[in-house]
């Protein structure tokens, strides 16, 4: 079996309640990097907003105990638009709760003639993928479809110490330097 994910907990209203975790609030004035337990350990869960109603949930997933039909370890993040319907109008809608693919195919939206799947190693960030950034990555925008006004890098699994680590940055005006 595999646990279920950050989002459908925090939607759900069960992370706080079952697991007495409340996620980690990203900064959004300043760089910062951020470590994550592995769910099946207890888990850490950082939000990353982007408007009031729209954030990313980010966790650090590995094979466990309860959580062992992961497709690979690896650093999920989910969009997450609380304005957007339950269940989308049409097929081309945005979803409520969506996982952001490291390998931006998508396929996880298609179905199965349509050339989809039900996950893939490289859907996690961190193995062959190791940022999310505008212009970089299909996904790396509102669903208003305004790039996020902020990067997130440095997405490193530490698998001995069952640890990943992300760092999440407000995006510098294009005059100033990005190091």
């Amino acid at each position: 079996p595999t646990l279920s994910t950050a989002a459908s907990r925090i939607f759900f209203l069960f992370l706080t309640a079952l697991f007495r975790a409340t996620p980690i609030v990203a900064n959004m004035n300043t760089a910062a990097t951020y470590e994550l337990n592995p769910l099946g350990r207890g888990g850490t869960v950082l939000r990353v907003p982007i408007k009031p109603d729209e954030y990313l949930l980010i966790e650090y997933r590995e094979g466990a105990p309860g959580d062992s039909r992961l497709p690979a370890n690896g650093v999920l993040i989910f969009h997450v638009a609380e304005s957007v319907p339950q269940f989308p109008p049409t097929l081309q809608s945005p979803y409520k709760v969506s996982l952001i693919e490291a390998d931006d195919d998508s396929t996880l939206l298609r179905t199965e003639l349509q050339g989809g799947n039900r996950g893939t190693p490289g859907d996690a960030f961190g193995i062959t993928r190791a940022t999310l950034r505008p212009g970089e990555h299909s996904r790396a925008n509102a669903i208003d479809g305004v790039p996020f006004l902020f990067e997130i890098t440095d997405i490193v699994i530490d698998a001995p110490a069952h640890k990943a680590r992300v760092r999440v940055a407000p995006i510098l005006a294009p005059d100033r330097d990005r190091s």
